[in-house]
This record gives C-alpha cells, sequence and structure tokens, in this order.
C-alpha cells in the first residue's frame, strides 16, 4: 500500500499487473470476507481501492503522454526531479483517492474515514478531493444497497433493525396484528414444574408472556408480564430453594436473591438439557406447582392489535425491545412480534399472507351469490356489502368511504 501511494513513481507499476493484482485479490477479499476466518477488512479495502485508483493513474498519465506526443517525459522527470506542467497527474495521488473512496463505499464511513486517509498519507492538502470522493461513493453505494457490515450482520443471521426498514410496504398503514406471531405460547403465574419442561423442551423462544386465568370456566387469560427462559431454568435449578408449593398450601417462599436468577444469562445447551433432563435439577415431582408471580418481570411492554407497524419498530429501534406482547382490548394476549418479524421481507410475505386471509371468505360468499345477481348487480353490493368494504380497506383497496370500513 505504501509503494501505491508513493508519490513520482509513474512507471513502478504497470497498467496489465494492476488489472490482474486487482481483480486477483478483489474475488479472494469477498471470499475471506464472508468466511470465518479473522482476515480482517480494513488492509483488503485500502489496497483493493488503491489498485484501482492507481489504475486510473497511470491510464490518465499515458493519456496525456500519448496526447503532447511523448514531450511530458522531460516535463516531469527534468534535472530537478520536479513535475512542471502535468503535476497532478500522479498515480500516487490517485492511489489515495481511490482507496478513500472504495473504504467509504463499502464501509459507508464519512468524517471518521477522512481522518483516518489523512492520519496515513499526511497529505493534508488533499483533504477536499479525499471528502469529495469519500461522499460520492457514500452516496452511490446507498443507491444500490446497504454496508458490508450490515450484510455481515445477515449472514450471521442478526435481526439488525436499520432507521429504515428494507420493505417496499408502507408500514404506517398496517397494523401489528398483521405480522405477529401466533398461537401464543404462554406460561401461568402458578404452574406445575412438568408444564415449565414441557413448554421449555418445545419451544426454543428466548421469553415467554405470563398469564392470570380468570376464576370460572372461559375465563380470561390476562396479560401480567414476561419471564425470560434463563430465569425459569434457574427457577428449575433451585426449585427446592424458593419453595414448592403442594396443592392447597400457602407458605411463604424463601424467594431467589436477583443475582442468583439472572447467573444464568450466559449458559450452554449442555446446561439447559442437563437442567429439563433433571441431572442439574433437585428431585422432585412434575406435579409440583411454582409460583413465578415474584419473578415476572411486570415492566413489559404490550401494544394492542391494531397498533401502528411503523410506531411497533420505532419502539424496537428506541428502546432496544427483543419483543413485544400483542393484547386485545381486555388485555388477553393475542401473539407477540419480536425483531426477525420487523425484517423487510418477513413484513412483505407476512402482510400478503394477512390480505389473502382476510379476502378469501369474501372470494367465497361472492361465489356462492354470484350465479343469483343479474349484470351490475355485483358492483352495487360490493360497495354495499361491510363485509367486502373493510376486508378491502384492510387490505389496502382504495374507497371512498374508508371511515366507515373501520
Amino acid at each position: 500500500i505504501r509503494h501505491l501511494f508513493s508519490r513520482a513513481t509513474h512507471y513502478q507499476f504497470g497498467v496489465v499487473n494492476l488489472l490482474i493484482a486487482f481483480f486477483v485479490y478483489f474475488i479472494l477479499a469477498c471470499w475471506a470476507a464472508g468466511s470465518a476466518v479473522a482476515s480482517g477488512l480494513v488492509v483488503p479495502m485500502l489496497f483493493t481501492g488503491a489498485l484501482y485508483g492507481r489504475i486510473v493513474g497511470v491510464a490518465t498519465y499515458q493519456i496525456a503522454v500519448a496526447a503532447t506526443n511523448g514531450t511530458i517525459d522531460d516535463q516531469i522527470f527534468g534535472t530537478n526531479g520536479e513535475s512542471a506542467a502535468f503535476s497532478w497527474i500522479d498515480p500516487g495521488v490517485f492511489a489515495l483517492v481511490g482507496a478513500a473512496s472504495f473504504f467509504g463505499g463499502v464501509s459507508r464511513l464519512t468524517m471518521s474515514l477522512t481522518v483516518i486517509m489523512l492520519e496515513i498519507s499526511g497529505e493534508l492538502h488533499f483533504l477536499l478531493p479525499i471528502m469529495t470522493s469519500i461522499m460520492v461513493a457514500k452516496w452511490i453505494a446507498d443507491k444500490a444497497t446497504h454496508s458490508l457490515y450490515h450484510s455481515l450482520l445477515e449472514l450471521k443471521c442478526i435481526p439488525f433493525l436499520d432507521h429504515t426498514i428494507g420493505s417496499h410496504t408502507p408500514l404506517d398503514s398496517h397494523t401489528v396484528e398483521e405480522i405477529m406471531t401466533k398461537p401464543l405460547v404462554v406460561v401461568h403465574e402458578t404452574c406445575t414444574v412438568g408444564e415449565l419442561k414441557k413448554v421449555l423442551e418445545g419451544h426454543k423462544h428466548g421469553g415467554f408472556p405470563v398469564i392470570e386465568e380468570g376464576e370460572g370456566e372461559g375465563g380470561k387469560q390476562v396479560f401480567k408480564g414476561v419471564i425470560l427462559r434463563t430465569h425459569i431454568l434457574q427457577i428449575l435449578r433451585n426449585v427446592d430453594k424458593p419453595g414448592i408449593l403442594p396443592e392447597g398450601d400457602a407458605a411463604p417462599h424463601n424467594y431467589l436473591e436477583y443475582e442468583e436468577l439472572t447467573s444464568l444469562d450466559f449458559y450452554s445447551n449442555e446446561t439447559e438439557e442437563g437442567i429439563l433432563s433433571g441431572v442439574e435439577m433437585p428431585s422432585v415431582p412434575d406435579t409440583a406447582t411454582v409460583d413465578l408471580r415474584a419473578y415476572v418481570n411486570r415492566s413489559a411492554l404490550a401494544v394492542q392489535q391494531h397498533f401502528s407497524l411503523e410506531r411497533a419498530y420505532v419502539l424496537f429501534r428506541g428502546l432496544g425491545l427483543r419483543y413485544l406482547t400483542v393484547v386485545d382490548s381486555h388485555n388477553q394476549p393475542v401473539g407477540i412480534l419480536t425483531r426477525k418479524d420487523l425484517i423487510g421481507h418477513f413484513v412483505e410475505h407476512r402482510v400478503e399472507h394477512f390480505k389473502g386471509n382476510l379476502l378469501q371468505p369474501l372470494q367465497e360468499m361472492e361465489e356462492m351469490e354470484g350465479g343469483g345477481h343479474k349484470e351490475g348487480e355485483g358492483d352495487a353490493n360490493e360497495v354495499h356489502s361491510p363485509l367486502y368494504r373493510q376486508s378491502k380497506a384492510a387490505a389496502g383497496g382504495e374507497l371512498d368511504e374508508r371511515s366507515d370500513a373501520v
């Protein structure tokens, strides 16, 4: 890289050599960046950008030589070793600007990258071309795709939420009900050891909504909060310490301290398997009752099912949420929203699926009644049918009387 940035070295590298190095190194650098090898990204980006910058510089110099019939050599490489007329055609400067532009286009860094390039080169008087190349590269790259680091997050399946959702679907016209995950897996405030094991073995979720069962048959399930998977595992691991409540026994608990409860925040699969299999768990019957009320996070956020999807996206980004419980008007949990549900292609897929489910009963009804309508009656029935209007409004149809449909 130092040789590529060197000044007054017009004939140090040929165009053919630079092109071969560029294509070979660029392909290998792309392959290494997507592997598990800790090969780094900064030096490959600087080297790749310096190569194509040097190529442009050498090509520009050769064009100028050809245009002046070869007299440029005497002007640049005179007795003093200083350039006269074509001093700006220096491939080293082109390599510096090319490295800055490639680095900026890949990483989307701006001010910090400008400072880095000035520190590397020590050429403070090239501040303007370096800044210009970085900004132009960033603008062009933003129009094409996201940054390399964002791609690495997707490669590792990390649900990163950008400042704008990568979807063509406008979020302000949709609700969380359309993309939430259901049916919901819940945990009761008071349940048995066997029920907790069954929930953990059957589902790999990181947390579960906690409900309180209403009295009598058909009682409403009221949302009370959220409990983490690691906290349930720790409770099962020390199930004899907080106290097992036999049926009808209201003995006071000796609750787990917060430090003990959170000691399993980082655990291995072997630890979970040992707890669920009973190896790392006290010998208690599966019918023993455990009271979870002391360990429920009652500050967990919940939104109603008609809550704006755009507002939910802002909540996830602003508060760093991992999941958001969705409830109905009676505070009964009906679904859950996670960060993965808000990834661009997931949003589009689920919204389209929700529209199809809404319009399917309507289409079946129209097919059943279609034979009895005369020509022209179908449009009138469509306008006056509440089911049709409500379904069309939810599916994004343009209706003049949208307020009635809502």
